[in-house]
């Protein structure tokens, strides 16, 4: 059997390889200029799941999520199918290094004059429906209308016809496609100018917007160009999640032989490589059960480099010392210690008049009140303690879901560890300002050698989850200008 030209790699499928429907709803696209594009028929998704497991360190499930276009009669014509290992959002989600792929499905019971197909893999800014900038795109024909060389019919219902001035495609034809996304990429100058990027960028992640702000978004679409002025184009678009895959650089010959044997990583004064000591000597000054009043000093640490992997563990090491023997008791509990990890967003405004006057420099930052992780504490087992001095080893918990540390023109997620007054029962701290903030990184992959482990019984991760959630009930957000 002989296939139309510029179709190769068309398969053949039965067509029960597509799930069946129940819902049905109205899909637009926004185009480059803004103006929303309706497709001229019905569009539906479905996520059919396959048994996989996935190779970033989270079990992640193979999934087909299948987008459809409908005809009059509610029958899918165009499919496209995008095969990956989709986090918790649901979207089919895809990490650098991994191929963006899938298949697109046509079929169509009677001839139609199509000129082309073709498929493309986009980058978005996304401020409102009427400002939508595209910052990366790559596209692949799939099939292409040849005029000089019309196909033989086939047996199989998938065949082409040829009159003078056109070429009909009819029946079921199925297209396979992969797209790599590279490492990094060149701007456009007009795009860099409006959204203060650098002539060449890393791919960012996505990035959903928060309290009505802008967001990065990546969208794979199918368009089918007819041949005839009065014909109308279809587009056919599916979003997914994408994640640039970065690592941690090594840590401590130490801590790794730590991780190894499974016991407890040693602390700075045994393994100073190992350790970033942020505050060797922070005083903290306050009354003790309106008695007397009491001074105490601690040294904070996190582990060396500051650089961490989402879904693992950043340990913390404190260092507290007191001339009252009562009050470093107290300090040196395991529920005293206040450390927080929380994160910072900034978003690219709309260029419309009420944005500009309340971000006149065309960006906006969005702080979050709610910690991310509480840090939870127990008495460290390798440094010995001397009357006046204690140590505790701590750990934050880093949750899988997180964008990963970036920062794109207006755009960018920063994170940060904050050590706030101790909560001691019957302690006044004279003042209850923070005490330590450190910017970390957080990125997708895990570093050479041994992974973090985690160290603390589970009493302990109950402890935390109580804590954030108390946390998250008695914070908020803060939006701000840049």
């Amino acid at each position: 059997m002989e296939t139309p030209q510029g179709s190769e790699a068309i398969q053949v499928e039965a067509m029960d390889d597509l799930p069946c429907y129940s819902a049905t709803a109205r899909n637009t696209i926004s185009s480059d200029s803004g103006q929303l594009i309706n497709i001229e028929s019905q569009s539906r998704q479905r996520i059919q799941g396959v048994a996989a497991s996935g190779s970033t360190g989270t079990s992640r499930r193979t999934t087909d999520t299948v987008s459809t276009l409908d005809d009059k009669s509610n029958t899918p014509w165009l499919s496209l199918i995008l095969t990956s290992r989709p986090y918790s959002s649901g979207l089919p989600s895809f990490v650098e290094g991994e191929p963006i792929q899938g298949r697109v499905v046509i079929d169509l019971a009677k001839p139609q004059s199509i000129d082309s197909i073709l498929i493309t893999v986009k980058g978005l800014i996304y401020c409102n429906v009427y400002e939508t900038t595209t910052f990366y795109s790559q596209s692949k024909p799939l099939w292409k209308a040849a005029d000089d060389d019309a196909p033989r019919s086939s047996i199989l219902g998938i065949r082409t016809t040829k009159t003078k001035s056109n070429m009909r495609l009819e029946g079921r034809h199925v297209w396979q496609f992969s797209f790599s996304m590279p490492h990094e990429f060149e701007v456009r100058k007009l795009v860099a100018r409006e959204n203060k990027l650098q002539s060449t960028e890393l791919i960012p992640p996505t990035m959903d917007g928060r309290a009505g702000n802008s967001s990065i978004d990546y969208q794979i679409i199918v368009d089918v160009k007819r041949r005839g002025i009065l014909q109308v184009d279809a587009s056919l678009p599916s979003r997914f999640e994408y994640t640039p895959m970065s690592k941690p650089p090594p840590a401590s010959v130490l801590r790794n032989e730590a991780y190894l044997a499974g016991s407890e990583p040693l602390g700075p004064n045994s393994d100073a490589e190992g350790w970033a000591i942020l505050s060797r000597c922070e005083i903290v000054r306050g009354t003790l059960f309106h008695t007397r009043s009491v001074l105490v000093k601690f040294s904070f640490a996190l582990a060396s480099p500051l650089v961490y992997t989402r879904g693992s563990v950043a340990p913390c090491s404190l260092t507290i010392q007191s001339d009252d023997p009562q009050a470093l008791q107290l300090f040196s509990s395991p529920t005293a210690p206040v450390v927080y990890l929380r994160r910072k967003m900034s978003f690219r405004a709309s260029t419309n008049e009420m944005d500009r006057r309340s971000s006149p420099k065309g960006g906006s930052t969005f702080s979050e009140k709610v910690p991310l992780s509480v840090g939870v504490w127990k008495a460290a087992s390798s440094d010995s303690e001397l009357q006046s001095k204690r140590c505790l080893y701590g750990e934050l918990s880093l949750p899988s879901n997180l964008v990963p540390s970036f920062t794109f023109g207006l755009f960018g997620v920063k994170y940060f560890v904050e050590v706030h007054p101790f909560n001691v029962a019957g302690f006044t701290p004279n003042s209850r300002d923070r005490l330590i903030r450190s910017e970390i990184e957080i990125v997708a992959g895990y570093g050479d050698g041994p992974r973090p482990k985690a160290y603390l019984p589970p009493g302990y991760i109950a402890a935390r989850e109580r804590m954030a959630a108390a946390a998250r009930g008695r914070g908020s957000s803060n939006s701000t200008s840049s």
